[in-house]
This record gives C-alpha cells, sequence and structure tokens, in this order.
C-alpha cells in the first residue's frame, strides 16, 4: 500500500485555492491512501463559531468532497482530512474518506482541545470503517 503525508501550508480561509493547490500538487501522483492536515480547505485559527461559519459544508453537498473525489479518480487512491462540516445549526470537525467513487465515510471529532470547544460541537460515536 502506498501512503503519503501532505503537509503544507494551507490557505487561510480559501477553501478553493487550497483544492486547487492540491488537484496541481498531485495530478501526476499515484497513491493508495493520501492523509491530509486538520481543516485543510479552512486553516485552524478561529476565534469565533462566526469566523468558519463561511468555510463549512453540508456533508451531503459538499464542493470538498466533490472536487477531492475528482483527485481521487486521477490518483485512483482514496484521500483523508477534516474539514468543517455543518449539520443541524452545528459546526463539527470532520474527518472525510473520498475516493474515486465519492464520499465512503465521515468522522466526527470527539475530543476537542479547548481552543476548538469554543467553535466546534463534538462528535458521539467512536466508530470504526471497514474496508
Amino acid at each position: 500500500m502506498k501512503v503519503g503525508f501532505f503537509q503544507y501550508a494551507v490557505f487561510q480561509r480559501d477553501v478553493k485555492a487550497n483544492l486547487d493547490y492540491l488537484e496541481t500538487k498531485l495530478q501526476s501522483t499515484q497513491f493508495d491512501l493520501l492523509v491530509l492536515p486538520e481543516l485543510f480547505t479552512s486553516g485552524y485559527a478561529f476565534d469565533h463559531s462566526s469566523d468558519i461559519e463561511p468555510y463549512v459544508e453540508n456533508i451531503k453537498h459538499s464542493y470538498t468532497v466533490n472536487r477531492l473525489k475528482e483527485i481521487a479518480q486521477n490518483s485512483k487512491g482514496y484521500i483523508t482530512g477534516t474539514i468543517p462540516e455543518i449539520d443541524n445549526n452545528k459546526i463539527y470537525n470532520t474527518a472525510i474518506m473520498v475516493g474515486p467513487e465519492g464520499l465512503i465515510y465521515s468522522f466526527r471529532k470527539i475530543h476537542l482541545t479547548d481552543y476548538e470547544k469554543r467553535i466546534f460541537t463534538p462528535g458521539e460515536n467512536i466508530d470504526v470503517y471497514q474496508c
């Protein structure tokens, strides 16, 4: 299995720029699994929930998931990282797994730091995705 960890200086508060950058950097790369930074679409530093609201996504209609699906189809691999998700007016730090077929799995971070608790709601379930 070919696994990659892609650390880069995330473009703060610019979802499209981050996804464009990933697509450019990965266009000729083959991998089985690629791990991206936490909150790779928005950046991590937010003081209030209102600061992150422009970047949250409904996971069922996610621009990020659709773009990652295209990248995964080209690379024939799977991509994981976290994005700010909104569901029922609550914001979560949600890990997603996206493959050539689209969203495979999502998991809401349960154990939040004090800093994260100002913005995110903790997830409720510990799950393991069976491949």
